[in-house]
C-alpha cells in the first residue's frame, strides 16, 4: 500500500515486460497500514518505515517460506511477496531474488501449468497443475458416489501426518478396499496397506539432487554414487514402478517397455543442459564427486518465463479475488482470537525423521510460546 500510495514502486529492470501493477495498486488501496497495525500489533508508523526503506535500498528482498505458505492465504502470501520484489525492483537482480540455471534444466521443460481445469468431486475445489489438495483425499474415500477413490498407491510419503486432518486421514484409510504402499517403513500411513514393497535405501542408490540444484545459492552439480551395495534380490524404487507398469501392460495387452535406469536420463539432461558447451555430462560428475561448480546466479529475465508472451502479468484474476475475501475476513470482530501456528523442529520437520531414535530422543520439545501481551489478558 505504501510503495504505491507513497509513489515508490520502481520495477526498474522489468518494467519493460512487467503488466497490471495499476490493477494491483488499486485492491491494495483498502490495506492501509493502519488496518494491518489493528492485526499484527506493528504500528502504521514502523510499517511505513519498513516500506520506505525497502523501496529505497540498493539492494533488498523480501521473502518468505513456510510460515506464510501452510495456512489458509498461503498462495496470496507469495504473490504478495513476489509482487512487493517486483514493485521494487528486486526480482532477478544482483541484491535481489535471482533464479538459477540448473545443469538439468527441469524448467524448460515444463508447460506453464494451470488453475482450475477441474475440480475435486466432493467439495469442488480447484486443481493447481493438476494436483488437487492434500486435504480433499480422506473425503474422496469416504463419501459414495461415482469416482469414490476406493484404492490407494503411496510412494515414499507419510500423509497421515503431513497432511491436514490427519487423524481423519487415517480413519479414512481403513476403509480402502485396497491399498499398496512404496516404502521402507511401516508407519502411521503404510500400516494400512494390503501389501508394502520396500525399496532400497537411500544410501545404496546413486542420487543426483534434482530439487535442490533448482533452488541453490549458486549454480553448482553434483552426483552420488551408492554408499553401500544392497542386499542381493532388493530392488530401487524405479525398479519396482517400472515392472509393476510392465505387468499393467500385460494385463491390457500392451507391449511392455524397458525402464531407464534414472543415471541415463540425468546424463542426457546434462548433455543437452545449458552448459552442454562446457561438455558436462555424468562422467564429468564422477570425475568430481565433491560436484561441480557452474558460476553465481546471473539475471535471467525474460527469457525464463513460462508465460506465453514472456510477460509478468501481476492482475492474474484469482490473487486479486482473494484479497477480496481476505479483507472481508479481517473487516470482522476477532473478539481476541488467537491462531495457533507450528514451529519446525528436527523431530517434526519431515514426516519420516522419528523413524530413527537418535532425532527423536530426548525430552518433550511440545510447548507453547506466547507474546507477553497476549499473556497478560489471560489466566
Amino acid at each position: 500500500n505504501t510503495l504505491f500510495s507513497e509513489d515508490l514502486a520502481r520495477p526498474r529492470q522489468l518494467a519493460g515486460f512487467t503488466t497490471g501493477l495499476e490493477d494491483v495498486a488499486r485492491d491494495i488501496s483498502q490495506f492501509t497500514p493502519e488496518f494491518a497495525a489493528g492485526h499484527t500489533g506493528i504500528s502504521a508508523g514502523e510499517i511505513r518505515r519498513i516500506a520506505r526503506e525497502l523501496a529505497r535500498a540498493e539492494a533488498a528482498i523480501c521473502y518468505g517460506r513456510m510460515g506464510v505458505s501452510t495456512q489458509a492465504y498461503g498462495a496470496l502470501n507469495q504473490w504478495l511477496i513476489q509482487l512487493i520484489n517486483i514493485a521494487t525492483g528486486n526480482l532477478d537482480r544482483p541484491g535481489g531474488s535471482l533464479f538459477t540455471l540448473p545443469a538439468v534444466d527441469q524448467v524448460s521443460n515444463i508447460s506453464p501449468g494451470g488453475f482450475g481445469r477441474h475440480r475435486s468431486r466432493v467439495r469442488g475445489l480447484p486443481e493447481f497443475d493438476r494436483e488437487l489438495p492434500a486435504a480433499a483425499m480422506a473425503e474422496e474415500i469416504t463419501t459414495p458416489g461415482e469416482g469414490q477413490i476406493r484404492a490407494l498407491f503411496t510412494g515414499a510419503g507419510n500423509p497421515v501426518l503431513s497432511t491436514p486432518n490427519g487423524r481423519q486421514l487415517d480413519e479414512a484409510l481403513a476403509q480402502l478396499e485396497f491399498m499398496v504402499s512404496l516404502d521402507p517403513y511401516l508407519n502411521e500411513t503404510t500400516r494400512h496397506a494390503d501389501i508394502i514393497l520396500p525399496p532400497t535405501s537411500p544410501l545404496e542408490h546413486d542420487h543426483y539432487d534434482l530439487g535442490f540444484h533448482t533452488n541453490a545459492i549458486r549454480n553448482t552439480a553434483r552426483y552420488n554414487e551408492p554408499v553401500f551395495t544392497p542386499p542381493a534380490g532388493s530392488l530401487h524404487d524405479w525398479e519396482i514402478f517400472g515392472e509393476l507398469g510392465n505387468r499393467v501392460a500385460l494385463l491390457l495387452g500392451l507391449e511392455s517397455q524397458p525402464v531407464q535406469p534414472p543415471w541415463q536420463i540425468i546424463d542426457a539432461g546434462l548433455q543437452m543442459g545449458p552448459y552442454r558447451e562446457q561438455g558436462l555430462s555424468l562422467a564429468t560428475l564422477r570425475e568430481n564427486p565433491s560436484g561441480v561448480d557452474l558460476g553465481p546466479l546471473q539475471p535471467q529475465l525474460p527469457a525464463r518465463l513460462r508465460t506465453r508472451d514472456k510477460l509478468i502479468r501481476c492482475n492474474t484474476p484469482e490473487p486479486l479475488a482473494d484479497l477480496q475475501r481476505l479483507h472481508h475476513e479481517f473487516s470482522q470482530p476477532r473478539h481476541g482470537l488467537l491462531k495457533l501456528i507450528g514451529r519446525r523442529h528436527v523431530r517434526s520437520n519431515n514426516s519420516w525423521m522419528h523413524n530413527y531414535h537418535r532425532l527423536v530422543k530426548g525430552r518433550d520439545r511440545c510447548s507453547l510460546l506466547m507474546h507477553p501481551d497476549d499473556m497478560r489478558h489471560r489466566d
